[in-house]
C-alpha cells in the first residue's frame, strides 16, 4: 500500500472513530433504554446496541438535523431488535419499580401488592405480539409521537394508533381478568 493510500485509510478510520464517538456520547442512553424494554435483557440490549452503533458505522449518511440524526439510529435499533426478535422468542419488557415499592415509608403489605401488580402488568405485556408491543412500548415508555412510531416502522400513522389501541385493550382485559382470579384472595384479607 503505498503512501497516500494508507493516509487516506488512516482519515477514513479516525474519521469513522470520531463519528461512532459522536453517536455513542449523543445516542447510546436513548437506544440502550428503548432494546432494553423492548427484550427485557440487559445483555440482549447492550448486544444489540453494539449491533446498532456498528451498522450506524458502516452505512452512516451525514442528514441535515439532529432530529433526522435521532430518527435514523433509532429506526436503525428497531431494525437490529425486529431481526433479533426473528431469531429468539420475545421476553417480558422490563419495567421501572413503582414509586410505592421504592418508598421508605410504605408497609410491607403495600410493597408486596405493588409487586404483584408489576407483576400482572409484565404478565399482560408478555401476551402481546411484536407490533402491538412495539408500538405500546415507543409511545408509552419511550414517549414517541404515533407519527414518528409510523415513520420508525414504516407503517401509516393509523395502524400505529390502532396496534397501540389493541395493545391496551388486550393489557386492560388481561389485568381485568387477574384482578378477578385475584380479588377472592385480597377479599378475605
Amino acid at each position: 500500500m503505498g503512501t497516500g493510500a494508507r493516509v487516506k485509510n488512516e482519515s477514513r478510520c479516525s474519521s469513522r472513530s470520531s463519528l461512532l464517538e459522536r453517536l455513542v456520547d449523543e445516542h447510546y442512553e436513548p437506544v440502550l433504554r428503548l432494546l432494553t424494554r423492548l427484550t427485557a435483557s440487559v445483555s440482549a440490549a447492550e448486544d444489540l446496541a453494539q449491533t446498532t452503533f456498528a451498522s450506524l458505522v458502516r452505512s452512516w449518511k451525514p442528514l441535515a438535523t439532529t432530529a433526522e440524526d435521532r430518527a435514523y439510529v433509532i429506526r436503525t435499533a428497531y431494525n437490529a431488535w425486529r431481526r433479533w426478535g426473528r431469531k429468539t422468542a420475545a421476553d417480558p419488557v422490563q419495567l421501572q419499580a413503582s414509586d410505592e415499592l421504592r418508598a421508605e415509608n410504605s408497609s410491607p403489605l403495600d410493597k408486596i401488592s405493588a409487586k404483584e401488580e408489576m407483576g400482572l402488568v409484565r404478565a399482560a405485556l408478555d401476551e402481546l405480539q411484536g407490533n402491538h408491543r412495539a408500538a405500546l412500548v415507543l409511545i408509552v415508555l419511550e414517549g414517541m409521537s404515533y407519527d414518528e412510531v409510523a415513520d420508525l416502522m414504516a407503517v401509516p400513522r393509523d395502524t400505529v394508533s390502532k396496534w397501540r389501541t389493541r395493545a391496551l385493550t388486550r393489557m386492560c382485559r388481561a389485568l381485568t381478568s387477574a384482578q378477578v382470579r385475584l380479588g377472592d384472595v385480597w377479599d378475605d384479607r
